[in-house]
This record gives C-alpha cells, sequence and structure tokens, in this order.
C-alpha cells in the first residue's frame, strides 16, 4: 500500500511521477509517490495550460480535482511539470506508442507509409504528427518555448 501525494489517499497501487520529467534532465530527480488518477490529472492538466497557452484552446481552465486542498497541493508540482514541459528536452529517446485503428485506416495509413518510402511504422506515425503540427502553426512549438499574450497564474509572458 502506497499514500497518494495529492489526494492522501492509501491506494494499493501507486506510480512515481517524475517532479521534472525524464526527457528535461528529472531522470534521477526527486520523484512523488501518486494514484494512478491523479497522476494522469496531473499531466492532462499540465498539458491543458500548454494548449490554452499556444492558443489552442480559448476555453477558461477547468478544475481538474473536485477536492479543494488536493487541488492545492497539486499547485507546486504542475507549476514544475508545465515549466519543464516548455523547456526544450536535454535528452532524446524512444516512446512507446501504441494504437488500435479500423482495417480500412490501417491499409490506407501502410499505403501512406509505402507513398513515402518510409521503412516503419514509427516513422510513418512521427511523419505524421509533424505534418499534423506544421499544418496547425505548432511545429516544434515546445522545443522553441511557448508564445502568448495571456498571463496564466504562474507563469511569466515569454518575450
Amino acid at each position: 500500500m502506497g499514500r497518494c501525494t495529492i489526494c492522501l489517499e492509501a491506494v494499493p497501487i501507486t506510480h512515481w511521477h517524475h517532479v521534472i520529467p525524464r526527457s528535461r534532465g528529472g531522470e534521477n530527480g526527486p520523484q512523488i509517490e501518486l494514484c494512478p488518477g491523479d497522476h494522469n490529472t496531473l499531466h492532462a492538466n499540465a498539458l491543458a495550460i500548454i494548449r490554452r497557452m499556444k492558443g489552442g484552446n480559448k476555453k477558461p481552465l477547468r478544475q481538474f480535482w473536485s477536492d479543494v486542498e488536493a487541488e492545492k497541493r497539486a499547485q507546486q508540482y504542475l507549476e514544475v511539470l508545465v515549466r519543464a514541459m516548455m523547456s526544450p528536452p536535454v535528452c532524446e529517446r524512444e516512446h512507446l506508442l501504441s494504437a488500435s485503428v479500423s482495417t480500412t485506416a490501417f491499409e490506407e495509413f501502410k499505403i501512406l507509409q509505402q507513398d513515402l518510402g518510409l521503412s516503419s511504422h514509427e516513422k510513418t506515425v512521427e511523419y505524421c504528427i509533424q505534418f499534423t503540427l506544421n499544418n496547425k502553426g505548432l511545429k516544434n512549438v515546445l522545443s522553441k518555448g511557448v508564445q502568448t499574450k495571456d498571463q496564466l497564474w504562474f507563469l511569466p509572458v515569454p518575450r
């Protein structure tokens, strides 16, 4: 049994969250024990903040935790995570992705891979991600830093 740092619940399965993501230099840094739900919520909240700062979402940010005290406990970790995610990665590493798609979509994916002359599904997925980001004007947005006119509660406006 472990105890979640955010909700303070004793849970049978916990995740060890790197306060600073491993890709941003936190490989050997401090970790906190989180229940799976709060771990996912912390990352989802950070992504929502970054997306809003990039101008991709004009809706007001919602409250991610129903418990106000848990939200307060999460705040410091959320701030560190968002700042880290906005800075360029210090190391490149492989990330495993898995997806279930229809047979039709998969056949079209294989045709795209062949048309592009790519040697693997992984390279085709990476191409699709970059193509989509480029079309949305978000090419390498995290490595370049986020540009926004809005100031979000704890982050200074990048200049």
